[in-house]
């Protein structure tokens, strides 16, 4: 009878009721307001209970934001409680730090939220971490300035669903707040006014001797590279905090000064009347465009908002070129599904749609899962391991939404000579990246493990193979990069400064080939340099190396393979008519009775290397390009690719065809359903069925422009006609919009006459105009199609006529004039 009030107490202090005191269940932070808030704007929201959704803007009506590392929230839990288990939202590209306190005085850290590698607000996760606290504060962000919390969550109790559900919303931006979008736009269509400005001004110098002249172009030139500069830092304080603001003003006011004193000085010496000085001006100016130009495309420095690669577009030539031969051109997306199959992910694809690459049809995923043996067949368990983990990491770095939205673009669609190089790169040391049998962040490999097991495999994703992959991706890139800075060091080299500043105001100014279609891709911009190389080859005298230039081009994406026409048709009239007495000139006829000396005299030695390059690059590349591609097998499988994707318009197609297939009534806001598995699927019939009413149009007016390209084309250089042949990649091709790019070989040939750079420029600016007034893709890209072909169809016209009028033309029309009193028409 002595022991019962020992064993009263063990009662008590074993019963759940103090249990739950010492270890509530549920959301500890539930409803609880900051006891303290030091720099939070509408810290409240933080414990709100709802969240935004993944991805949402850093600054909405759903997120408080801390005003530079020193902002914390404090909460009192009221006693001392264990936290094991933490959710935190933030900004992505940050980083928190989580501490706790018995006393509210000394606080110990608990863990440092680590950055997240998608955009916008994402949620973190961590748990295991058994810290006794009465206060919990987070703060101490770190990262680019913009910080900010939509939820945070504590436990004791691990909750039973991991993450936990809560209530999520689609935030909204402040009333204020300019979408990036109009901003970005805007920003590019001011850097073309000031490019205009600054060419205007070099023509009205070579008109005029004026010294006030003089100064335009550098003006504009300087105010052009200051105002992309100021731009950086508006976008730069977007992401900071008021105080980390002025650090970014002192330095815009630093670069600005420092341009500003240099054009100042350049200033003075003219007018102390050192003529040279003029010509150092002039390239002063233009090199300030050509850099304002390249921070410009890559806008203003945001690139893709917070990240510099485009995973999605990546995705595909990363993944189709490295599984190739396993995959081919209608598996990727059969196969990635079946990886996620494996992975333990079946119920996601229950309202998944995704495109059968066989035919190009969208519908239901669940009856894809069920073809599983010509997946697992075509792939080693090697290979089927090293192509589950890299897609893991790939929907890591998209997020779950954008993720489910890929399966419905249009697949790999490289040609086999693109992919005997980007197949070599992506297969790097690709044993060294899978990851131990069972070891994966694959749910149905988690769920084997132990919570300590299962904590391993995630920090190891976390910190060795996500790096690991980023800086695969990133290397891959850079490639890119380097290629585009190649493009515009050709133009330079081989037609002079001149045509690389005017080609780079073009090329950061206009829409359809901006970053936000080209930038951060893996092998999206080989053809073009290749075409560019070709093109310079031809200006610097090598036709043999210009054919090959230009025929690699084709041979990576097929409508380059255009740009030959101009060439094509004055071999062609050599053929009927004879050589002009000017080519007769420039290459005299050969001596000798040989088949070689024959050619040359009827055909001249320089169209003869540039056929004899032709085939060359045909002969070597094709051959090269079998081991990789698995045979020749590959090469039909691609022409009934290309076909089938030729028979599948898309809202972002530009071109003769795309403009011919338009109709008011057929247009996607009167034929979309969304109660289609394809809700463009009628909309699609109707662009096809125009065109077909209309295709003997279409025949004329390509018939039309040989014929104008083959009269100018008379008495135009190889390469000149070269640059107006882009206007058959528009007339005969229905291609994407970012392949647009192409305008950049147009820039050589329109500084022959002021008019001409008028309206080059000006096509730019127009097509920025219309992708943010125009709501709806495929009447957009009509009319951006529009845009540029009339100013294509004006230079070669104008060509023509002046052929017809016998107008002597100008070599450049920013040359001096040859004869005293003359200027340049």
């Amino acid at each position: 009878m002595r022991c019962w009030p020992l064993a009263l107490l063990l009662a008590l202090l074993t019963s759940p009721a103090l249990a739950d005191e010492a270890c509530p269940p549920g959301n500890l932070l539930a409803g609880r307001a900051p006891s303290k808030a030091l720099k939070v704007t509408n810290a409240k929201r933080i414990t709100d209970g709802v969240a935004p959704e993944d991805g949402d803007d850093w600054r909405t009506n759903l997120t408080a934001v801390l005003t530079g590392r020193t902002a914390s929230a404090t909460w009192d839990l009221g006693r001392e409680v264990t936290v094991n288990s933490l959710l935190v939202q933030g900004d992505n590209n940050d980083t928190y730090q989580v501490e706790g306190s018995v006393d509210g005085l000394t606080f110990q850290p608990i863990w440092r939220v680590p950055a997240h590698p998608n955009p916008g607000m994402r949620i973190r996760l961590q748990q295991g971490l058994n810290a006794t606290v009465r206060y919990l504060r987070v703060g101490d962000a770190q990262g680019d300035n913009a910080y900010s919390l939509g939820e945070v969550q504590a436990f004791c109790q691990h909750p039973a669903t991991w993450p936990p559900p809560m209530e999520r919303k689609t935030g909204t931006l402040p009333k204020t707040e300019t979408s990036r979008k109009v901003r970005m736009s805007q920003g590019k269509m001011v850097l073309g006014i000031l490019g205009g400005l600054a060419f205007l001004g070099l023509f009205l110098a070579r008109r005029r001797e004026d010294a006030m002249l003089d100064l335009i172009a550098p003006a504009a030139g300087a105010g052009s590279l200051l105002y992309a500069g100021w731009m950086v830092v508006q976008e730069a304080n977007r992401r900071s905090s008021a105080s980390d603001a002025f650090v970014w003003e002192k330095r815009g006011l630093v670069i600005a000064g420092v341009i500003a004193g240099a054009v100042g000085l350049l200033i003075v010496k003219r007018w102390l009347g050192k003529k040279p000085v003029a010509r150092v001006a002039e390239r002063g100016a233009l090199s300030m465009l050509i850099l304002a130009g390249a921070v410009t495309w890559v806008n203003f420095g945001t690139f893709h908002g917070s990240r510099v690669v485009h995973y999605w577009d990546s995705f595909h030539y990363y993944m189709g070129s490295k599984y190739f031969k396993e995959t081919r051109y209608t598996g990727l997306y059969h196969c990635s599904a079946i990886g996620e199959l494996d992975d333990g992910r079946r119920d996601e694809f229950k309202d998944r749609q995704l495109r059968d690459l066989r035919d190009n049809r969208l519908g239901p995923a669940l009856p894809q899962l069920e073809r599983q043996e010509e997946c697992r067949q075509a792939f080693s368990p090697e290979r089927w391991a090293a192509f589950r983990e890299d897609l893991r990491l790939f929907r890591h770095h998209m997020g779950k939404s954008w993720w489910a939205k890929m399966f419905m673009d249009h697949g790999y669609n490289a040609t086999p000579v693109w992919n005997m190089v980007g197949q070599y790169l992506a297969n790097q040391d690709w044993r060294a990246h899978i990851p131990p049998e069972g070891k994966t962040t694959a749910p149905v490999d988690l769920a084997k493990l132990s919570p300590v097991e299962r904590a391993a495999v995630n920090r190891d994703f976390r910190e060795a193979r996500i790096p690991a992959f980023e800086q695969r991706m990133y290397k891959l890139v850079l490639l890119d990069f380097l290629l585009y800075a190649g493009i515009f060091a050709l133009l330079g080299w081989a037609f002079g400064l001149r045509t690389a500043a005017l080609a780079m105001v073009v090329w950061g100014s206009g829409y359809p080939w901006a970053y936000f279609w080209t930038g951060g891709g893996y092998g999206r911009v080989p053809w073009l340099f290749t075409a560019v190389l070709g093109f310079s080859l031809l200006k610097k005298g090598y036709p043999l190396l210009g054919g090959f230039g230009l025929t690699w081009s084709a041979l990576l994406r097929v409508f380059p393979g255009a740009l030959v026409a101009g060439i094509s048709l004055k071999i062609a009239t050599e053929v009927f008519k004879g050589r002009t007495p000017k080519e007769a000139e420039q290459e005299p006829a050969p001596e000798g009775d040989g088949l070689w000396a024959k050619l040359q005299r009827r055909f001249g030695r320089s169209h003869l290397r540039f056929v004899l390059g032709c085939f060359v690059a045909v002969g070597t590349l094709v051959p090269a390009s079998l081991p990789a591609a698995g045979g020749f097998d590959a090469y039909p499988e691609f022409l009934e690719n290309s076909l089938k994707h030729k028979a599948t318009p898309l809202t972002n197609h530009m071109g003769l065809p795309t403009l011919l297939s338009w109709h008011p009534k057929r247009v996607a806001r009167h034929t979309k359903d969304s109660k289609l598995d394809d809700p463009f699927a009628v909309w699609k019939q109707e662009r096809q069925r125009t065109l077909k009413e209309r295709r003997l149009l279409h025949a004329g007016l390509l018939v039309l422009f040989l014929g104008l390209l083959a009269y100018a084309g008379r008495r135009l250089n190889d390469w000149e006609v070269t640059s107006l042949s882009v206007l058959f990649m528009i007339g005969i091709f229905e291609l994407t919009c970012y392949y647009y790019s192409f305008v950049v070989l147009l820039a050589p040939f329109v500084l022959r006459r002021w008019h001409y750079v008028a309206v080059y420029i000006a096509m730019p600016i127009v097509t920025q105009y219309l992708q943010h007034e125009i709501g709806w893709y495929d009447e957009q890209y009509t009319a951006e199609t529009v845009a540029v072909l009339v100013p294509v169809l004006y230079f070669l016209g104008h060509a023509a006529w002046e052929r017809f009028k016998g107008i002597e033309r100008a070599p450049d029309a920013l040359e001096p004039p040859t004869v005293e009193g003359a200027a340049p028409a």
